[in-house]
Formats: C-alpha cells, structure tokens, sequence
C-alpha cells in the first residue's frame, strides 16, 4: 500500500464473550466479531489491528472524536426540547461525516488506494442508512464508491451486489437526479467491461453519457470521463478508430475549458494589477473599486482535488496511447501534450507545464511549421508561464 500512513491510536483489547446480553461487536471494516476497540472514541471495533489500520488511515483519523458524540448516549435525557435540540445537532454531525467520509472515499479511489476508499464509502453507507432509511436515493452515492472500491480490489461479484442495492433505490425514485443516474451506469458499464460483458457495457456508457447530457450537457467536463470510459470500452472491442475518436472528444472538451479558465484566470490578473497601479497612482475611482470587488471568484473555474486527480490521470492514459498509437511526432500526439500542460499551468505546476508544452511545440514545428496557429498557440502559452526577465535576474 504506497500511501503514507497516519500513526493509530491505541487500541483495547476485549472479550466478545464477556459482552452484554444482546449486544454485539462487529468489526468496522468487515463485520466480523470484534476483538480490539478503539482507545479514543471507545464507539469503534475491530477484528483484527489490520482492519483497525485500514479505518484509521482510510476516515477514521478524521471523524473519531465526532463518532464518539453520535454513538455515545447521554446518561441524562433531560428534557423533550433538550433532546431534540440534541438529536438535530446529532443529525448535523452525522451528515458532517457523511460528506467527509465521500471525499476522503474519491480522493483514495482517484489515487488507486482501494481499501483506503473502502473504509470511507463503509462509514457513509452506515451514517446514510440511519440518516435517509434503506431504500432512499441518498444512498445511491455511498453503494457507488463501495461498488469502485470492490472493482479496484478485484471483488467484483461484491461490486455487483452493491450496484444492484443503488439500481433498487434509483428505481424506487424515477425523479432521481441525473447525475446519479449517470454514476450508475458508468459504474455498471466499467464492472461488464471488466467482466467480460463488452456489449452490455457500451450500452451503459452510452446512457452515461446520455444522462450526464441532460445534466450538465454533451460538451461539459463533467461528462468528458464518460467519453474516456467509452473509448476504452471500443478500444477493448478490437475498434480503435471509434476508441480513438471518444479520446479525442476528452481532449478537446478540456482543451476548451483550460482555454477558457486560463484566460478568464490572465484577464483577472491584469485587470488587478492595472487595478493596482491606478490606485498607487491615486487615479482610481469609485465604480473602478466596486467593478474589482464585483469580480466573480471564478467559481465556473475552480475544480475539486479529485476532479484534478482524475483528469490528469485520464490525460496521462491518452498521451500514453497516442504515443503508442500514432507516434511521437504525430500531431495528436502533441494535442494531448498541449492539453496536459496547460493542466499543468492551471494547478501551478510549471515545470510539469513547460515540458509538456515544449514536447508539443517540437511536435507541431516538425510536422505543422512555425505558422500553424497550433505551434503559434503553443508558443504563446510557452511564453506566458515564462517568468519576466526582472523576476530571472532577482
């Protein structure tokens, strides 16, 4: 497991034969009688200290002292207003968990850390469940991340039992969103993909794809991985053109976006320094200070950490395959590098940026010229991430 751990707690050792009549210990992890506690919150159990690593690591680091609030009775109930003022607060905390432990699930199964991933979709799952009840849609998100964690440990018949508990709760619900419609079906077709079901599992790329439209349109970065799955899907199909194709479409929907985002990102830059200057200048006016307070944030701009992780992932794999595919000094190939870099560009990483760019710009000169707008494009962004000849000199 190449992920850096956090030190556990202690853990107490227990006798499940020694517990209360009725009650019953089950490990955190995978259910099975518990024989360790944990020292802090004293609310968690494990058979065995892998397991309780697993959690540690994986959530429970993040949430311990908060799941000993929820788990833990108080010994006076007090009042009935008292008790509800302190089941809501209850309610608030669980639902805190809840959406930390789906974000600490993405972000190990973007990393490939699966059963880092588990541990978190487990502690969501059970905080939904008691939350939301069996059968509601809520769970839908909780049953997907188990249901990617299972497939990236290769426990893909488990993995299917947990689509199938989302299918349920998605049918019970026909006004489900459709963005959750869309996870399943991408879920669903990368589990037939990988099990063998090629024809089934274009059918629900396609409705990925078809359902992430409705929600966010046809040329979002939202539905530019369904693209991605669905390439891969043709290309195990032995139909590389068509795989080709669906790669092409991931690049250029991000190529647009970082277009965009970069320059909405200088625009913002250089309306601030001018801002600035105006100011150090004692010429700005009133409607100049409320027209930079009014900026937007860029918030159609900014990407969630996992959202980064995944993309430049996807990138990666399709730089790779072009290579491979097309050769090194092929146009397209210099097309994904272009995209990667500015991906680059977009987090701060500029040396990842620069060589990315550069390798574009090499490719475009050879095979395009130096009068392509494609070498003149790449030219410009190499040049932007340049640092200003007073800042190399300092």
């Amino acid at each position: 497991m190449n992920h850096k751990t956090v030190p556990p707690l202690r853990s107490t050792t227990i006798n499940p034969l020694a517990s209360p009549k009725g009650v019953k210990y089950e490990c955190e992890i995978c259910g099975k009688v518990a024989c360790l506690q944990c020292q802090q919150c004293r609310v968690t159990y494990y058979c065995c200290k892998e397991h309780q690593l697993i959690d540690w690591n994986g959530i429970h680091h993040k949430i311990c002292r908060l799941l000993n609030k929820i788990r833990v009775s108080p010994t006076l109930m007090g009042s009935e207003r008292e008790r509800q003022k302190r089941e809501q607060t209850r309610e608030k905390m669980m639902l805190q968990v809840i959406e930390l432990s789906k974000q600490e699930a993405m972000k190990f199964l973007v990393t490939g850390h699966y059963e880092l991933a588990m541990a978190g979709a487990l502690q969501a799952q059970r905080h939904s469940m008691e939350i939301f009840g069996a059968n509601r849609v809520e769970l839908v998100p909780s049953y997907l991340l188990l249901a990617e964690a299972s497939m990236g440990l290769e426990h893909n018949r488990q993995a299917e039992g947990y689509l199938s508990k989302a299918k349920y709760n998605i049918l019970k619900h026909p006004n489900c969103p459709n963005i959750l419609q869309s996870r399943l079906h991408r879920a669903c077709g990368r589990l037939y993909l990988v099990t063998g079901r090629k024809e089934q599992a274009l059918q629900e790329l396609a409705n990925d794809i078809y359902f992430s439209s409705l929600d966010a349109g046809p040329e979002h970065i939202d539905t530019a991985p369904g693209y991605f799955h669905m390439a891969n899907a043709f290309r195990i199909c032995k139909r590389d053109e068509i795989a080709s194709a669906f790669y092409e479409k991931f690049v250029a929907i991000w190529d647009q976006w970082l277009s965009n985002t970069l320059t909405a990102q200088a625009t913002a830059l250089e309306k601030a320094a001018n801002h600035q200057r105006a100011k150090e200048a004692g010429e700005e006016t009133a409607s100049d200070d409320e027209s930079v307070a009014q900026d937007p944030k860029d918030d159609e701009f900014e990407l969630e950490e996992t959202q980064v992780a995944e993309t430049l992932d996807i990138l990666t794999r399709i730089t790779n395959h072009r290579h491979e595919r097309f050769g090194d000094s092929h146009p397209l190939t210099g097309n994904a590098h272009r995209v990667l870099g500015m991906m680059f560009v977009y987090i701060s990483d500029m040396e990842q940026a620069q060589q990315h760019l550069e390798q574009a710009r090499v490719i475009y000169l050879k095979e395009l010229g130096p009068d392509d707008p494609n070498t003149m494009r790449v030219e410009e962004l190499l040049a932007s991430i340049q640092p200003p000849p007073d800042a190399a000199l300092g």
